[in-house]
C-alpha cells in the first residue's frame, strides 16, 4: 500500500506485485529502479527503453546473463513513439519518465497501445521539485497538467501522494 511517505522504490515494489503476464515493457530505464524489481520475477522477459540510454552500459554489465539469454533487452527509443506492435506486452511500466517526454499524453497512448493487460505509471509531482530530483516545480506541474486530463480521458485511475502520482489502467482485464 502506497502512502505519502512512500519512495519511488516502494512504487516499483508495488508495481512489480501488480504485474500481469510474463512479457514486460519498462518505459524510461533511467537508473533501473523498475528494472531491478522486474528482474527478480522468475520466468519473465523485459524490454527496457530509454531515448538517452545513458545507463545501458552499467545495466548491461549488472544483468550480463539476462541480456545474453535474451531475457532482458535494452533499446534506445522514445516513449512517445514505441516501435512495437499493438498488445506486444502483458504489462507496461513507467516510473519517473513522463516529465521527460515532449508529449507525455502521446507517451501514455503508446503505452496503452502496446499493453495487452495493464499499464502502471508513476511520475514526480511538484512537491518533489529540487529536493528529490533536479526538476523545478514549474517543469513538473506543466507535465502533470497535460498528463492528468489525458489519463482520465483514457480511463486511468489516478492517485496522488504528494511527491509523486500514479496512474493505473487495466487495458484488457
Amino acid at each position: 500500500m502506497l502512502t505519502r511517505e512512500s519512495s519511488l522504490d516502494d512504487v516499483a515494489d508495488e508495481f512489480a506485485r501488480m504485474a500481469r503476464g510474463n512479457r514486460f515493457l519498462d518505459v524510461g530505464t533511467g537508473f533501473g529502479i523498475m528494472l531491478d524489481k522486474l528482474m527478480l520475477i522468475p520466468g519473465v522477459s523485459v524490454v527496457s527503453i530509454d531515448p538517452e540510454a545513458w545507463t545501458f552500459e552499467q545495466i548491461s554489465s549488472k544483468y550480463r546473463d539476462e541480456v545474453s539469454s535474451g531475457r532482458l533487452s535494452l533499446l534506445r527509443m522514445a516513449g512517445e513513439r514505441l516501435e512495437f506492435g499493438d498488445s506486444a506486452f502483458d504489462t507496461v511500466f513507467s516510473i519517473g519518465a513522463l516529465h521527460h517526454m515532449s508529449d507525455p499524453v502521446s507517451g501514455l497512448r503508446e503505452m496503452v497501445r502496446v499493453a495487452r493487460q495493464r499499464v502502471l505509471v508513476a511520475d514526480w509531482d511538484r512537491e518533489s521539485a529540487m529536493w528529490m530530483n533536479p526538476h523545478t516545480e514549474e517543469e513538473l506541474s506543466a507535465s502533470k497538467e497535460l498528463v492528468v486530463p489525458g489519463a482520465r480521458e483514457m480511463g486511468f485511475r489516478i492517485e496522488e501522494y504528494g511527491t509523486f502520482y500514479t496512474l493505473y489502467l487495466d487495458v484488457r482485464p
